[in-house]
């Protein structure tokens, strides 16, 4: 059901993009493959956007576009760490991040 409801929103955006992406990214959309695409990056950036939301310790926007955006250009060259050294700092950074929270809301829940 959930596959079937993107794909709606799917068609939906690339029949709003068909008709209006010509003029909001300049004439650099030109095709339906384009449209496609740009739906695509619609659905998939606001699902990140969503996973993001109250993520231990927040986010930086900033790092997470520039690294986003070699990963997709496929440029590992500039990107500053591997896949796997990502994994491995994720695996330790969010429980880190998480006790700090949850330090924070036990002192914050005590002044109360």
């Amino acid at each position: 059901m959930k596959k079937l409801s993107i794909l709606f929103v799917a068609v939906m955006a690339w029949g709003f993009f068909s008709t209006s992406c010509d003029a909001k990214m300049g004439g650099k959309i030109k095709s339906d493959v384009d449209s496609a695409s740009y739906a695509i990056g619609v659905l998939e950036g606001s699902r990140i956007i969503e996973g993001l939301e109250g993520i231990p310790g927040g986010y930086s926007k900033e790092a997470l576009l520039a690294a986003y955006t070699l990963a997709v250009k496929q440029d590992s060259s500039k990107l500053k760490m591997t896949v796997e050294e990502a994994q491995a700092y994720l695996q330790t950074y969010f429980p880190k991040a998480q006790e700090k929270e949850a330090a924070a809301n036990k002192i914050s829940s005590e002044k109360f």
